[in-house]
């Protein structure tokens, strides 16, 4: 499959792949074009030279192509190798055409052509290590302490060799020019290599040492070559012209190994750097002591290199009194991250943590050592939410902090409510390089939070209760019960509900409230009040709640409406079971009052509690309502049919009638006849609905008679 032109990294590579075949077809064209001509013009002692000179320019011309060809490899400094390859390339080419062009015995002008390529070739290879040092990314390239000392460098430097460069340049200024660069380039591309090991704080990797290796070997060639042409002893092919080689097989050499992508320099890298450069001012210093002890040097020149030392020593002076600050600074920092009840953690753009701060710890409950190197995704965040993790990061990499809350785990699996902000982390030169983050539990914020939006959800419908009840809006809906071998309906259940604005309500929105106040109390006389009243004509059954339970009053109430008329047989009171085991006393006292006066007692959703058998023995209830959980997979669930038919035994041995709440189909309806239940209740027999003449229709008769 071809590469796709379109990736950038693609494209890299194809440049890099092309450069390399490209070079390398033109060095054969080149050598074979060559040969031929040395072999018919000047015979086999010319031959024998130029083998020895184009042996050289091989050597250099095959490194160049390793390192064109390996910088494809390099993901993270795949454009420092690219200019330190192209560079190479125009050294060989440099000595290819020197060899070709100057083959013969004629004069070799100077500068030429090949100076011209030598000279592209040190901008290539300077290049690449100010990007692999990552100074075109880093304020620090433009420190003036850092200027004045590659420059005054560079100045004392020309200073010292200038007068036997004009002496020994033959030509004119293009000449000097030329011949005042060589030993000034050296001197840069050496500078360039102390700043890419001060920006690894003089820990370099393997590529790094070779390539520098290598670079010292070229200055060394070019001071030999410089040394010996100036006393006129220059012989060739020695061991200082197999530097050049040399140094071009360490530069290659360097780039098969990996190197990381470039970091900018910050203070310390920078302090590093300086550091360097004093050294090398020293140096230069001690030399120039030297040079003046056997020709006096020109006072300019010592006033130079004094200035320039003194500039790296001041720099390094206010780069310390920094740090110390920056340390202090950060030190007080620390200690507020470490003692802070949030969670301070830092992250990369692809979520690996790299920082993890000891609330972190408290909150989640990984370690440091277990956090770092592992995905966020991978320790606190649920799988349900693990997408959050790319949003924020698609954010934090535009540039966007990020606040919004969410849910997390700790190391237990306990879900936890957290606050979260994510910061993006720039570099000096402003890019973003990774994610701050911090979390804080709002998990009891959240807690107390739900609990007052409920009070205050409770107290508008006790408010709305209370209203309904005093302008007469409460009303009971009614839901036929029905024997279940007659298909006559024995006796309605009165449902409460609220009218509002048009809008029937339903007792599950207003009830509950209403039961954790006084309220409920109002509502219980009120219900007894207008189920009196409806009791007159048939049975009804009311509900009560597990506040009337232990409500004295209540019994009065009945024992009124009995004596106002209303037969106490049409009375059927419903409590649930629940509300019986919370104050089982209280409900045995007031079922035995009802059915003192002759009322029926209900006990509803029976079945559901652990201990239901036994509140047969301390409540002497009439019925059973049977839940309707057991009720609706009846048909198709023998648990269900087994926990029914024990109930319905059971009820029987104690004289109690039973009810089967939330009867929906026939086939149910036909099992329970068969188990031997005596009233059904459900949307078969009938939907709960406003209060109507209080007898089945025919369609419900049908119903429950059908076999």
């Amino acid at each position: 499959m071809g590469l796709d032109d379109r990736d950038p990294q693609n494209r890299t590579r194809l440049i890099a792949s092309s450069a390399t075949a490209a070079f390398a077809a033109l060095i054969a064209a080149v050598l074979a074009v060559h040969l031929a001509t040395a072999v018919a013009q000047v015979g086999s002692r010319q031959l024998d030279r130029e083998l020895n000179d184009l042996t050289y320019a091989l050597v250099i011309a095959l490194a160049a192509a390793a390192v064109l060809y390996r910088s494809r490899r390099h993901r993270e400094s795949r454009r420092a190798w690219l200019a330190i390859g192209f560079g190479m390339a125009a050294w060989a080419a440099g000595d290819l055409w020197f060899v070709i062009a100057y083959a013969g015995p004629g004069p070799i002008p100077y500068p030429s052509p090949s100076d011209g390529l030598y000279i592209l070739q040190y901008a290539g290879l300077i290049a690449g290590m100010w990007i692999i040092s990552g100074q075109f990314r880093s304020r620090a390239a433009l420190s003036p302490a850092l200027l004045i000392s590659i420059l005054g460098i560079a100045t004392i430097w020309s200073w010292l060799v200038y007068d036997e460069v004009v002496e020994g340049a033959a030509g004119g200024a293009a000449a000097v020019a030329v011949t005042l660069a060589y030993p000034l380039l050296d001197l840069f591309l050496l500078i360039s290599l102390v700043l890419a090991l001060a920006a690894r704080d003089w820990r370099p990797e393997p590529s790094l040492l070779l390539v520098g290796a290598g670079f010292v070997a070229l200055a060394l060639a070019d001071s030999v070559y410089a040394v010996a042409v100036a006393n006129d002893v220059y012989v060739g092919r020695d061991l200082g012209d197999a530097l050049w080689p040399i140094s071009a097989v360490l530069i290659a050499a360097g780039s098969a190994f990996r190197t990381t992508a470039p970091t900018p320099v910050g203070p310390r890298g920078e302090r590093a750097l300086l550091r360097g450069l004093v050294i090398a001012a020293i140096l230069l210093a001690v030399a120039i002591l030297v040079v003046d002890h056997f020709s006096r040097v020109d006072g300019v020149t010592i006033v130079l290199a004094a200035t320039t030392l003194a500039a790296c020593c001041a720099q390094l002076v206010v780069l310390e009194r920094d740090r110390r600050r920056r340390e202090l600074e950060l030190d007080e920092l620390a200690s507020i991250v470490d003692c802070s009840g949030d969670a301070m953690l830092t992250s990369d753009l692809e979520g690996t943590v790299s920082g993890w701060s000891p609330g972190a710890e408290r909150l989640y409950g990984f370690s440091a050592a277990d956090a770092i190197g592992h995905p966020l995704s991978e320790l606190t965040v649920p799988r349900d939410r693990v997408g959050e993790i790319a949003m924020v990061l698609a954010r934090v990499r535009a540039g966007e902090p990020v606040t919004f809350e969410t849910k997390r785990v700790t190391r237990s699996g306990i879900a936890i409510d957290v606050s979260i902000h994510a910061i993006p982390v720039r570099d000096l030169s402003g890019a973003v390089v990774g994610v701050t983050t911090a979390a804080r539990d709002i998990t009891d914020r959240h807690r107390l939070e739900a609990v007052e939006r409920r009070e205050r959800e409770g107290r508008l419908w006790r408010e709305r209760t209370k209203a309904a009840l005093a302008e007469g809006r409460l009303e009971f809906w009614a839901q036929p019960i029905a024997d279940v071998r007659t298909g006559t309906v024995h006796h309605h259940e009165l449902l409460l509900r609220m009218k509002e604005g048009g809008e029937t309500i339903g007792p599950d929105r207003f009830l509950p409230h209403a039961e954790r106040s006084e309220l409920i109390a109002a509502i219980d006389r009120w219900a007894i009040d207008r189920g009196s009243e409806l009791a007159r004509h048939e049975p009804v059954a009311i509900n009560l709640s597990a506040r009337s339970l232990a409500t004295p009053e209540l019994v009065g109430a009945v024992e009124r409406a009995i004596l106002a008329g209303t037969p106490a047989a049409n009375f059927v009171f419903e409590i649930t079971e629940t509300a019986a085991a919370e104050n089982l006393e209280a409900a045995r006292e007031l079922v035995t009052s009802l059915t003192d006066l002759g009322c029926g007692v209900a006990l509803d959703d029976f079945g559901t509690g652990y201990g239901c058998f036994t509140y047969l023995k301390h409540l002497p209830v009439t019925t059973l309502k049977i839940d309707a959980g057991f009720i609706r997979n009846l048909g198709e669930d023998e648990t269900d049919a087994r926990v029914v038919r024990s109930i319905i035994a059971v009820a029987a041995n104690f004289g109690i009638k039973t009810v089967a709440e939330g009867v929906e189909s026939p086939r149910a309806l036909e099992l329970l006849r068969e188990l031997g239940v005596d009233y059904v209740q459900g949307y078969l027999i009938g939907p709960p609905g406003p209060l109507a003449p209080p007898t089945l229709d025919e369609g419900v008769s049908a119903a429950t008679t059908a076999r």
